[in-house]
């Protein structure tokens, strides 16, 4: 990625990133963390804003784990979100759920279609908008909970298919 010298408000998070890895050991992002990721998530902010951790079994990234810092690397015009040039940063096979096709969505594009496809959405999510779906929101909160086994598996089961149905309530 080369030097980051941004902004100065900028300028901890990417010496940050380039100069700092909080933790000598490796950390796996497995299923056991994705059960619960709150505890490892305020050992790694106390510990420091990026720490090297692998995910899918042996794919090195970097984890960042402040606001500040996530925020100036977001605001980065050089690191990329894209889905379709996410596929080429992993080892084939190891891309996980970001090869899924539903993560083609404007949530996974970059300036300038990222820009282009929110202008034609943003209408729909204002909260006066947000606030007229909300029965139709609950109604389908209502419906994923209604077939969850109690007690509660992962997370995933309830919150994975709310963000596909709940723009249509």
């Amino acid at each position: 990625m080369g030097d980051l010298r941004l902004t100065r408000a900028n300028r901890t998070a990417t010496q940050v990133v380039y100069s700092t890895v909080a933790h000598e050991e490796t950390i796996r992002l497995d299923r056991a963390f994705f059960q619960n990721p709150h505890q490892l998530y305020r050992r790694l902010r106390a510990d420091g804003p990026v720490a090297r951790v692998l995910i899918w079994g042996a794919v090195p990234v970097w984890l960042v784990t402040r606001y500040t810092e996530a925020k100036a690397l977001l605001n980065d015009a050089r690191l990329s979100k894209d889905h379709a040039r996410l596929d080429t940063m992993f080892p084939p096979g190891t891309g996980g759920n970001h090869t899924f096709p539903l993560n083609a969505s404007m949530l996974m594009t970059d300036p300038p279609d990222h820009t282009r496809l929110r202008r034609l959405v943003v209408k729909a999510f204002t909260s006066r908008a947000v606030e007229k779906r909300r029965p139709g929101i609950e109604r389908i909160a209502d419906e994923l909970l209604d077939n969850v086994e109690r007690p509660l598996p992962a997370l995933s089961t309830w919150w994975s298919p709310s963000p596909y149905h709940c723009p249509c309530a």
